[in-house]
């Protein structure tokens, strides 16, 4: 009777719950007026909620389907916060959400920061990097012919860079689940010496390919200024997507994987 009763409860608690959800669909994840609180708040929101990097759907603030380009292009003039909404799949949507006249001005000027960040990245995708030939810091050659038809996840950084360091153990732990792809390059670009990411790596492990290019060509020529920039550069060679942080690139990655030749 006992084990009944068990079961009996855990199948009233999981309809309850499946109906608790099928009740929030469309729904936001989280409250606007929470979120737009101050700018703390929006970082937690950013950090938990906000995942632009993947596939995700969007909606435009009349809740009606929008492209990603338009979305994007909304948000980036800082009048528009992405909100996260509750789907019946678990799938990622946003729907832009208008900041209403009493917000404080600096949420509007972080939104406006990130959102012309991400409308950036966007433009990206499909882009031809200049990076046709170099060599990392122990001697390996890369150039167009040895990276042909392979998948290439870069990192751009540099040593005084916190996040940048902080992320690693992470990224490592990415690397260890694609080792046996060979069809997956992991290189990293930085603008120290190779002296000084040598000493680095004495002290810190670091599982990428390590790169050291001038400070002044990634800014100029490949156009990075945010530290760190994760990117995936697709079999044909192109950018495919640009990533911000290293909890999104494990997903990216896979869905580039599951992409058609």
């Amino acid at each position: 009777m006992t084990y009944i009763r068990i079961l009996l409860a855990f199948i009233l608690l999981f309809t309850a719950c499946a109906q608790s959800r099928k009740e929030s669909v469309g729904k936001p994840m989280i409250a606007p007026e929470e979120i737009l609180k101050d700018v703390r708040h929006f970082m937690y929101y950013d950090r938990d909620y906000l995942k632009l990097s993947g596939n995700y759907t969007t909606l435009d603030a009349a809740s009606h389907p929008v492209s990603r380009a338009a979305f994007l292009e909304a948000f980036a003039t800082g009048n528009y916060l992405p909100l996260r909404i509750i789907t019946a799949d678990s799938s990622l949507q946003y729907k832009l959400y208008p900041l209403p006249d009493t917000v404080d001005k600096s949420i509007g000027e972080t939104l406006y920061q990130f959102g012309q960040n991400h409308y950036k990245n966007y433009k990206r995708e499909g882009e031809h990097l200049p990076l046709t030939a170099y060599a990392d810091i122990n001697g390996k050659r890369y150039s167009g012919d040895s990276t042909k038809g392979r998948i290439l996840v870069y990192k751009f950084w540099f040593i005084h860079c916190l996040v940048c360091v902080q992320e690693m153990p992470e990224l490592n732990r990415i690397v260890e689940k694609f080792k046996d792809r060979n069809d997956v390059l992991f290189i990293s670009f930085a603008f120290d010496s190779p002296e000084k990411l040598h000493a680095f790596l004495e002290k810190q492990a670091f599982n990428y390919a390590v790169v050291s290019l001038p400070e002044k060509f990634i800014s100029d020529s490949l156009k990075i200024n945010v530290y760190p920039t994760h990117m995936i550069i697709g079999r044909n060679g192109t950018v495919s997507r640009v990533v911000d942080g290293a909890d999104e690139l494990e997903q990216v990655l896979r869905e580039e994987l599951a992409k058609k030749m």
